[in-house]
């Protein structure tokens, strides 16, 4: 399948040259329980039985679609999370990772929502602030669904059409001083 990959000649979109060339690799992590898999691919016809035949997760090329990793558990009501350890086996460092929120574990990497501004200096910065995190992750599943529903191909092109709405733009607020001194009133004072 890779030799074949290689042939290929279908363009790609315009996000994945960017991301080949900042990143490693371009992966993304999914996981289904088997018997909907059985049940959308038509082997469990009618959809009889209770079959619940297991939980998969896989670790994907986004560029050249094959599978890098994937991994079974017997347990049909195995979380995604189950199979974190096994996923970050897999990665090596400088690859771009991509995931759902049913991967999202945040005691695991210590996320949390950052707003940022984009550009490399001052005057080449985007003029509205930015969520770096969970409005981000958020709008890429609700790019996923309008792509598979055929309403959208570009990921950047989505979520800036509707950064407000998605939340991904942030408001600035007006008075971000008193906002820091009623920070201090959450710190203890110390003994």
């Amino acid at each position: 399948m890779a030799t074949r990959w290689q042939t290929r000649t279908r363009p790609l979109p315009p996000a994945l040259p960017w991301a080949r060339d900042h990143f490693t690799a371009t992966v993304a992590v999914d996981g289904s329980t088997l018997d909907a898999l059985l049940r959308k691919t038509g082997l469990l016809r009618d959809g009889q039985g209770g079959v619940l035949g297991g939980q998969m997760a896989g670790l994907l090329d986004v560029i050249s679609r094959l599978p890098r990793h994937v991994w079974y558990e017997e347990d049909p009501h195995a979380h995604d999370q189950r199979f974190w350890d096994r996923i970050l086996a897999g990665l090596e460092r400088g690859m771009l990772v991509l995931f759902d929120l049913g991967f999202l574990n945040v005691a695991r990497f210590d996320l949390h929502d950052q707003i940022v501004r984009l550009g490399s200096t001052t005057t080449s910065q985007c003029a509205h602030p930015v969520r770096l995190m969970e409005m981000i992750s958020r709008g890429l599943y609700q790019f996923t669904v309008a792509h598979h529903r055929g309403n959208a191909d570009d990921p950047i092109a989505y979520l800036a059409a509707d950064a407000k709405g998605l939340g991904v733009l942030k408001q600035e607020r007006k008075n971000r001083s008193a906002i820091t001194d009623l920070l201090y009133l959450t710190i203890p004072a110390p003994p």
